[in-house]
């Protein structure tokens, strides 16, 4: 967090765990005096009443922040001007965050910020990623395996905040002694009673509608991740499957194709075949094309659609793909 309060933050990039920790940092200290913390999307708000809540301030404090998601959404000519008019002279009693995972909005926006406020949250290098795991285990008091990290870097999506919730998790149900291997992992990734992207791809995978919408609307409930970070995480496991999927096509046997992908648990392993057995190479990559525009779909509309979407999305790539696509 920088020293001096800056009215105006623009917070971009793909890596949400830091990012959301930054949020967290700058949410607490104007809770702490007594402000204000409100959260907008930008393809469902009115940027003419965001700018006349940041001129009006706080009601119950002395300070309001307000944080607009989805920030690459901002693309009307009216809509620009206007921000590009609060930013020339904001207000002294708000401050403003514009958020996107992406790592560029508008270009008037982005120089009207300016370096000093603007925030790239890149993901992590591959080479970083094995030594962020370790370290973070060791500040825990805890150790483990190898081959434990770069299986949990197989299944867990790329960023912090999911990689620490993981490891919180897995260092809940070992003891403090033991070493954390493979096994410990996968166990908690599939038989914990927490549903999570994972246990969707095993459903899609298995082309289960019902478990699939089942487990969609325990992930939305929980609220454990957005819908576009989900779609992710499936476009992530989807990418893997289609890597498996062309290997068998080249004649390699499942065992030899998950060594070639580096794919070592037992479920994990099971999972990508059951799920080859079910898809072939064609379907794999018209559900790559269909999670390209459902992600399209998702940040353009209002949250309130989010589940018919991704509803759509389950149905159209289990029940639409495949012979019954081809027919």
């Amino acid at each position: 967090m920088p020293k001096h309060r800056t009215p105006v933050y623009l917070l971009l990039g793909p890596e949400i765990g830091e990012k959301h920790r930054f949020l967290r940092e700058l949410s607490e200290k104007v809770v702490e005096k007594g402000g204000e913390v409100e959260r907008f999307f930008a393809f469902d708000a009115d940027i003419n009443d965001i700018i006349q809540r940041l001129r009006t301030g706080s009601l119950f404090g002395d300070h309001r922040l307000v944080i607009l998601q989805a920030a690459e959404q901002i693309k009307a000519a009216g809509d620009i001007e206007n921000l590009l008019g609060y930013l020339k002279n904001p207000a002294a009693d708000a401050t403003l965050v514009l958020e996107s995972d992406e790592v560029k909005i508008s270009r008037k926006l982005q120089q009207a910020v300016g370096q000093d406020g603007t925030r790239i949250f890149w993901e992590m290098f591959d080479n970083q990623k094995p030594g962020w795991i370790m370290s973070y285990m060791r500040r825990q008091g805890r150790s483990i395996e190898p081959d434990a990290v770069e299986y949990m870097l197989e299944i867990v999506a790329n960023n912090t905040e999911e990689l620490q919730r993981v490891c919180d998790a897995v260092c809940l149900v070992t003891d403090e002694a033991h070493t954390i291997t493979t096994d410990d992992v996968e166990t908690h990734m599939y038989h914990s009673r927490e549903e999570s992207v994972f246990t969707l791809f095993d459903a899609v995978g298995t082309r289960n509608l019902e478990s699939s919408l089942e487990i969609l609307h325990a992930i939305l409930l929980s609220d454990s991740a957005q819908p576009v970070q989900l779609l992710g995480g499936m476009l992530w496991q989807v990418r893997r499957l289609l890597a498996f999927r062309r290997l068998l096509d080249q004649r390699y046997g499942h065992t030899e194709a998950c060594n070639s992908l580096g794919i070592k648990g037992k479920r994990a392993q099971k999972s990508m075949q059951h799920a080859a057995e079910r898809y072939l190479t064609t379907d794999l990559e018209y559900v790559i094309q269909r999670i390209a525009a459902t992600d399209e779909q998702l940040r353009s509309s209002r949250p309130a659609w989010h589940q018919l979407l991704l509803e759509r999305f389950l149905f159209d790539v289990i029940v639409n793909t495949g012979e019954a696509r081809r027919a």
